[in-house]
């Protein structure tokens, strides 16, 4: 969880730091070295005078919790988005691979693989979902007013797409994490709009992108 810790703080002081390509090297470092899970919430951090803070709270039901993922989808950095989610399924991929080739674990039935692997996608699953929500609620208060909209139906989009392929990929049979592939024509519309080549999009029949 430090790592997880270490990652979300580094996102908090994106703000002053988007441009530095060092910013993206300890990201993929974390993930990939350090361990970091992006889907993983952890402890909400703010920053004061410009140093960044830890927010505790001594009722655990009072603390609020954020994934990495999701704040860096509220600041609609989609370079650091996407980097965040390739290093993560780069990782858990290798991680599953290695798990199953290690020599002291062959003799473990496939069900003690599965169970592993069954939490590692369902963190994954709530991670994405829970920053397309959010990267969701910033495109609808933003209106598709201003280059800052556009990013977010950039990052709203990106993580719509890698929802829908993560659950291909792993055969969820949960049709409620199914993606609506008319709620993904209409964000994809959405972005074009924000980049004034489409007349505004029309609504979908469902008020819920996920069905």
């Amino acid at each position: 969880m430090d790592a997880n810790r270490a990652l979300l703080a580094l996102i908090h002081s994106f703000g002053t730091r988007k441009d530095d390509s060092s910013v993206h090297e300890i990201i993929q470092l974390l993930i990939e070295i350090g361990s970091a899970n992006p889907h993983r919430p952890c402890e909400t951090i703010e920053t004061r005078n410009g140093l960044v803070v830890l927010k505790h709270s001594q009722k655990k039901e009072m603390t609020e919790r954020r994934s990495p993922l999701t704040a860096v989808a509220r600041l609609a950095e989609e370079s650091a988005l996407r980097l965040m989610i390739d290093s993560y399924s780069h990782t858990l991929s290798c991680l599953k691979t290695s798990r199953r080739r290690d020599p002291y674990l062959r003799t473990q039935p496939e069900s003690y693989f599965l169970v592993i692997e069954e939490k590692e996608d369902e963190d994954v699953f709530v991670g994405l979902e829970n920053a397309l929500v959010a990267s969701l609620l910033c495109l609808r208060e933003s209106a598709f007013e201003s280059p800052e909209e556009s990013a977010h139906a950039s990052c709203a989009l990106l993580l719509y797409k890698r929802f829908k392929s993560f659950t291909e990929a792993v055969n969820d049979s949960n049709a409620t994490r199914r993606i609506s592939q008319r709620g993904l024509e209409w964000l994809e519309h959405a972005v074009r709009r924000c980049n004034h080549l489409l007349p505004e999009p029309r609504p979908i029949a469902s008020s819920n992108v996920l069905e």
